[in-house]
């Protein structure tokens, strides 16, 4: 076993993973109501959006993050609209196992989600508020116990950690006179032309769902 065994196997398992990344997200979005064909374009523009290659480049388990955070929205929805919170739990429990780190900005982002969704109605037939909340204390905490075997190893590593404090500054704004590599470089921020063209196409907003999620 060697450097380019484990290059090998990551590769696999990227492509493995990004077929689920497309799977999830589009079904959420079908979900949504939102057309076939916009659902898989917008599925392979998340799944293949340059933010991932770099997670996964250089910290692969980071890539896993983008599993979770389609799959929290979708139960978040089944709650909402159906009262069904199995895929809710579901994804609660499989973030937690996985990465705590990951776990805590997904559930983080669901958080501010559901208090939006709190006011901003998709629907008709959305439960009650009092519902929702129950819902999701009652499959939160199943989801909270289903992702412990794998949470309280992450714990115990986190609390026990001997990292040094690093001796430097960090600047609020940096400008490297040289651009170079965006996609691995922390310093830039690559926004898709394809993106800004959608968002500044002002026709597609009189669609109330297109307005929410931009």
């Amino acid at each position: 076993i060697n450097l380019v065994f484990w290059g090998k196997m990551i590769l696999i398992v990227s492509i493995f993973r990004t077929s689920i990344i497309i799977f999830i997200t589009t079904k959420l979005l079908r979900y949504l109501n939102v057309n076939p064909q916009i659902s898989l374009f917008s599925s392979l523009f998340y799944a293949l959006s340059p933010i991932y290659f770099h997670q996964t480049s250089l910290w692969e388990i980071f890539g896993d993050g983008f599993i979770w955070a389609p799959l929290l929205i979708l139960g978040v929805e089944k709650i909402i609209r159906e009262g069904k919170g199995l895929i809710f739990a579901m994804a609660i429990g499989l973030a937690l196992f996985n990465n705590g780190y990951l776990a805590y900005l997904n559930l983080l982002m669901t958080v501010i989600y559901i208090m939006l969704r709190f006011f901003i109605h998709l629907t008709s037939n959305e439960n009650d508020i009092i519902k929702q909340v129950k819902d999701y204390i009652i499959y939160g905490i199943l989801g909270f116990l289903l992702g412990l075997p794998g949470f309280i190893p992450f714990v115990i590593g986190f609390l026990k950690t001997n990292r040094t404090v690093g001796n430097f500054d960090a600047p609020l704004f940096h400008f490297d006179s040289k651009i170079h590599n965006f996609v691995f470089t922390d310093e830039y921020q690559v926004v898709p032309i394809l993106f800004i063209l959608l968002i500044t196409f002002f026709p597609i907003y009189r669609n109330k769902n297109v307005r929410f999620f931009v």
